[in-house]
């Protein structure tokens, strides 16, 4: 259940009053309620930044600090931790801020046992384990249909990851010409008049064009033979995305700016397109989706370890849309 601010506030002074140590505290399951604060504190301690330190320094140097290891503030790190207490009842929070730690900077795993005092094989169960669970967190809050019926409603667009080579699977698909590399492709849909996520699909061969990951098939194909859970067949009689010039093969289902259309219109449609590119930037700056993604035994569970990983970090960005930075108005 969530805390106003003023509660939250008490109950982190009543948490202090008890004599808890809370980066100690927060290292085992309790049942305490977890604050933003209790967060803060706990976290830039694990971080490195003892209690001195942070007594020496004002509220802006420490959430600089803290959002440079988890990459957003305490208060998105607390809304999600409630809704994992729900799925997982002994939750431990520290290991939950060295998962979110891990998807943002990506560290190795004996970089992380010293940061985080833990074994590497115990990190590198639970980091899998706790993204796991941010991923279905995250599955259950990217919800398709949109508050009011709009007609450009949604934006469309692919975004490609770089992974390590597919090495028992040798294929020209896995190529992505974009980082001239082994790559994912990855749909999203963002809600124009919403601060929502709507839509993501994948993985997908980056060989594969991303008006054909948007119908399920090709043109060559019966379109009856496509596939039926692809974007195409989502969108209700009426209802069309935005998207770039990739898509303009699909007029009736999706818009693409014209040379006919009048400025408002131009402005609209771009700024929408800027608006999903400034997304796709934001996933990115998680390291586990920026950098090369180096996780999986074989080729099922790097498609599979991959997907937890864009989930859980579309979820971090979708509790920060909500909570403290929508994305801007269009």
């Amino acid at each position: 259940m969530s805390l106003r601010r003023g509660s939250k506030q008490k109950q982190h002074k009543a948490n202090n009053k008890k004599g808890y140590d809370v980066a100690s505290a927060l290292s085992e399951p309790t049942s305490l309620v977890v604050t933003p604060d209790d967060f803060l504190r706990a976290g830039l301690v694990y971080a490195g930044f003892d209690e001195h330190r942070q007594a020496n320094n004002n509220d802006r140097q420490k959430l600089n600090w803290f959002k440079a290891f988890y990459g957003v503030e305490p208060e998105i790190i607390a809304a999600i931790f409630e809704e994992i207490r729900i799925i997982k009842k002994k939750a431990i929070a520290k290991v939950f801020l060295m998962t979110v730690n891990w998807l943002f900077l990506y560290d190795t795993y004996p970089v992380l046992s010293g940061r985080w005092k833990y074994s590497e094989d115990f990190i590198a169960e639970n980091v899998i384990e706790y993204g796991l669970v941010m991923a279905k967190i995250s599955g259950k809050k990217i919800v398709f249909e949109l508050e009011h019926d709009v007609e450009l409603g949604r934006t469309v667009d692919c975004c490609n990851f770089t992974i390590q080579e597919m090495r028992l699977d040798p294929n020209s698909k896995w190529y992505d010409h974009k980082s001239n590399s082994c790559g994912l492709k990855y749909e999203f849909c963002l809600a124009v008049h919403e601060p929502r996520i709507v839509w993501i699909s994948g993985p997908h061969p980056p060989s594969r064009h991303d008006i054909t990951v948007f119908r399920g098939g090709t043109t060559d194909e019966d379109c009856n033979n496509w596939d039926q859970s692809a974007l195409y067949f989502q969108l209700e009689p009426g209802e069309k995305c935005i998207g770039d010039s990739g898509y303009a093969g699909e007029p009736d289902k999706i818009v693409v700016e014209k040379d006919r259309h009048k400025p408002d219109m131009k402005k609209f449609l771009s700024r929408a397109k800027n608006r999903q590119e400034t997304f796709h930037t934001r996933l990115k700056s998680f390291n586990i989706l920026g950098n090369r993604f180096r996780h999986g035994a074989n080729t099922d569970d790097k498609l599979r370890l991959h997907r937890m990983a864009v989930y859980a970090v579309a979820g971090i960005i979708q509790f920060d849309y909500e909570n403290k930075r929508p994305p801007f108005g269009v």
